[in-house]
């Protein structure tokens, strides 16, 4: 359930950086992302 719930905040974290990730390769982003969610999620 909790993983569901993370990866639900993930999705909208995605979303919400969506333009701002743009400009960079999906690995960056997806590392980005995870940068992101460690801080603001984790």
């Amino acid at each position: 359930m909790i993983k569901a719930k993370v990866l639900d905040n993930q999705i909208s974290i995605i979303q919400h950086y969506k333009n701002f990730l743009i400009p960079f390769p999906l690995a960056e982003q997806k590392s980005i992302v995870e940068k992101v969610d460690a801080k603001y999620v984790g």
